[in-house]
Parts: structure tokens; C-alpha cells; sequence
């Protein structure tokens, strides 16, 4: 039986056990007149707004007047466990320790930084969702899940009720959803200069898997910080830890394309280009150096796009141009299909044996061929957003957590 109160920790992937951590307030007011009236800090992002606040963290406390016992970064603590709390089989409720005016929540020691409040209860899942700059990470992630929560696409899948935390859902609205359903734009191209702390800006969904609730937690990357060993390692160090990857790759970033298409209007056509295989190649080194981290990492390879690739080689196979079935078996069959076609006949088109030799370097890998926002906009507008086969890398990453916890045949095991 699965221990819940052990787990690694999101942001920084270091092990846990939440029996030993302190409960902290993350929502706190400064202690003295002096703090409150001390200048405010350089206006930042929704994302950003409540990190890293100016000031001394000593004059921090709860916002409910709670006495502090410490602090652990910008935290206020609201209770530290003793040595016979640790070693209590049955965890308690964080808001056994604290009011829930300071919304009390358990914090990593290690990188300072609070958990989510089901952590202990709720089996946490972390993934990355990565690639080149320009790939479309960011409109992946804002068209993807969106799909995933309005159209509840995974419930067939075995991921029931799928929906964004309260503050997810507030990023969600104003960062994404604003810009491309609203102001009918294309996303800013994301600032690594602003994602400094992406660790700790996931977006957190609540979904019920195998009869228990889960915490899926989604890294939106800037693709400058993944081009570096050093950044990787000191911004993304939870990659190490991921319950599986979307590795996105840019069709327009494949030679091959821009030479057949030519001029795009919109895009970047300047002839130096980001080798989106060498950046395959070091991810797979970094993982190579963790204990068969190659051999079990779920990591779904998806050319975001699709319709730059049918611009530039024509109909390829008609099993890439099939509608996406309802019925989860047939959506599995075509899964794979599309991924046999991929590697076989359009790789070769591509990069061909050094994309194919560089992604077999992981075992537990997944083709897919989508378009994010379903066409390339013209002057940066989206008129309306039609994504193809957008949720497949979801349901294959889906699939391997299922997998992994239940082996088969109890996958396919029918609901009474």
C-alpha cells in the first residue's frame, strides 16, 4: 500500500515525508506599521504576485494574529511537529494546526516553499511540459487543458472530473484565456527573465484516478531556460522528478519545412535555428545520469503545427487527417497508428535518423502530430481556435501513470 504522506517534493524534487514538515501561513500580514507602510515592489505579472515579497521576513505573521513560532523563507510557522508527530502512522489535516484565515499548508525545507494543502492525502503528479522557444508551449497548455476541463476529454480515460484549482483557474482566466479568447491574440512569447520561479508557479488541476483524488500539477517552461545545463539544474530542478514530459517540437523549426514552404508570414525566417535534437539529446543526458530515469520516464514527443507539415509535404497518410474517435480503444488505436506513420514516413522528411536515434534514447516514448491552435494566425490574431488531436499526448502520459499503478489487464477492468 502506497504511503501517501511520503512524496517528492513539485518544485524541487527532493523526498518528503509530511509527517516531519512544519505548517506554515500562506497568507500573512507584516508585523509592524514600518513594513506595511515600506514601499511596494516593482509591479509583477498575475503569476508572479505573490511571490518573493520585498522586506523582512521576520516581520511576517499569520494574517489571523496567530503567534509564529519561526519562519522558513516568507512563511510564518504556524507549527512544527515534534519527534513523536513524526512518528505517527496517521497523518493530520493542516488545518488542524492553524485558522483557516491563514490558509495553512505544509512547506518543503529544502527549497522553502509551501505545498499544496492535499499534500500527504492526494497522490501528487508533476509534469513538464518543455521544447525550443516558439514551439507553442504556452498555448498548448492554455488550448489543452482547457479542452481537458471544459470537454472532461480524459473522463473516458479513466480521469475523472478533471478541473482546475481556484487559483489555477484565476491564472488561467487572466493570463491565457484573456489574451486568446477575449483580445483574439496570439500569447507573449514567454520571458525567461520572468520565469525565474517557475518551479513554483505550476497550474494545479483536481482530478479523482483509480477512486482517489489527485493533484496534477503542469510547468509552463520558458524554452531559453531548458537550453543550458546550468539554468535546467538551478531553475528546473524538478524536472528530475516529473510523472511524465510533453517534449513539443516546432514544425517550423525543421529546415526541411521552411524550405518547402519558403516565407511565413508571422514567424521567425532568419536562417539560424535551435537544434530542437540537440536539446532531445541533452535532456536524454541529464536523465541518463538518474537511476533508469531513460527506461521509465513517460515523455510524449508531439510536432505542434501539423498544418505547416501538410503545407509542406501534402497528404502524407490519410490515418494523420482521421477524426478523432470517441471510443477510448479506437482513440488508442489511432495513438499509435499515428505514431508508426510519423516515425516511418515523416521522419525521414524531417531530421531523419537523428530525430528517430535521438528520442529512442528514451524507452517509454509516444509520437503524436498536433496543432494547438489548429492553423497559423495572420497579424498575430486568433479569430477562433480550432486544435487538432490536441489532448493525445495527455492520454498517452495519462495512460502510463494508470498503468504504472495498476498493471494489466486491471486497466481494462469494466465499471460495475
Amino acid at each position: 500500500m502506497v504511503d501517501e504522506a511520503l512524496l517528492n517534493c513539485p518544485y524541487c524534487a527532493r523526498s518528503l515525508d509530511c509527517r516531519a514538515l512544519p505548517v506554515v501561513a500562506t497568507s500573512y500580514t507584516a508585523r509592524t506599521l514600518a513594513s506595511q507602510l515600506a514601499p511596494p515592489a516593482a509591479p509583477r505579472s498575475f503569476l508572479e504576485a505573490d511571490l518573493e515579497p520585498s522586506g523582512d521576513f521576520s516581520e511576517m505573521q499569520p494574517k489571523s494574529g496567530a503567534a509564529a513560532v519561526g519562519h522558513l523563507g516568507r512563511y510564518p510557522i504556524l507549527w512544527q511537529p515534534t519527534t513523536q508527530d513524526m512518528r505517527r502512522q496517521v497523518l493530520q489535516p493542516v488545518w488542524d494546526h492553524g485558522s483557516p484565515i491563514d490558509r495553512p499548508a505544509r512547506a518543503c525545507p529544502h527549497c522553502l516553499e509551501a505545498l499544496p494543502p492535499e499534500a500527504g492525502f492526494a497522490r501528487i503528479h508533476t509534469f513538464g511540459i518543455v521544447g525550443t522557444p516558439s514551439a507553442g508551449k504556452s498555448h498548448f497548455i492554455a488550448a489543452c487543458l482547457r479542452l481537458a476541463d471544459e470537454s472532461q476529454g480524459l473522463r473516458p480515460f479513466g480521469i475523472e472530473d478533471f478541473r482546475p484549482t481556484e487559483r489555477t483557474e484565476q491564472i488561467l482566466q487572466q493570463e491565457y484565456r484573456r489574451v486568446l479568447e477575449i483580445e483574439h491574440s496570439v500569447l507573449p512569447k514567454t520571458n525567461p527573465g520572468n520565469k525565474t520561479n517557475v518551479r513554483f508557479q505550476p497550474l494545479t488541476f483536481k482530478a479523482e484516478m483509480g477512486g482517489a483524488e489527485r493533484l496534477f500539477m503542469f510547468h509552463d517552461v520558458a524554452g531559453e531556460q531548458l537550453l543550458d545545463a546550468g539554468m535546467r539544474d538551478e531553475t528546473l530542478p524538478f524536472l528530475r522528478n516529473v510523472a511524465g514530459m510533453i517534449f513539443l517540437l516546432d514544425a517550423w523549426g525543421f529546415r526541411s519545412v521552411r524550405e518547402e514552404i519558403g516565407h511565413l508570414e508571422g514567424a521567425d525566417n532568419s536562417p539560424l535555428e535551435i537544434n530542437q535534437v540537440r536539446l532531445i539529446r541533452a535532456l536524454a543526458d541529464d536523465y541518463e545520469s538518474i537511476d533508469n530515469r531513460l527506461a521509465t520516464l513517460p515523455i510524449a514527443f508531439a510536432i505542434n503545427k501539423s498544418d505547416l507539415i501538410f503545407r509542406a509535404f501534402g497528404r502524407i497518410n490519410d490515418a494523420l487527417h482521421e477524426t478523432e474517435a470517441e471510443k477510448p480503444s479506437l482513440r488508442k488505436q489511432q495513438i499509435d497508428t499515428i505514431g508508426r506513420v510519423l516515425a516511418e514516413d515523416l521522419f525521414p522528411m524531417l531530421d531523419g535518423s537523428n530525430l528517430r536515434s535521438a528520442i529512442e534514447r528514451f524507452h517509454n516514448y509516444s509520437l503524436h502530430l498536433i496543432a494547438t491552435l489548429g492553423y497559423q494566425p495572420a497579424n498575430d490574431k486568433v479569430e477562433r481556435l480550432s486544435s487538432v488531436r490536441l489532448l493525445d499526448p495527455l492520454i498517452s502520459l495519462m495512460e502510463n501513470v494508470l498503468v504504472s499503478e495498476n498493471p494489466p489487464p486491471s486497466r481494462f477492468r469494466r465499471r460495475r
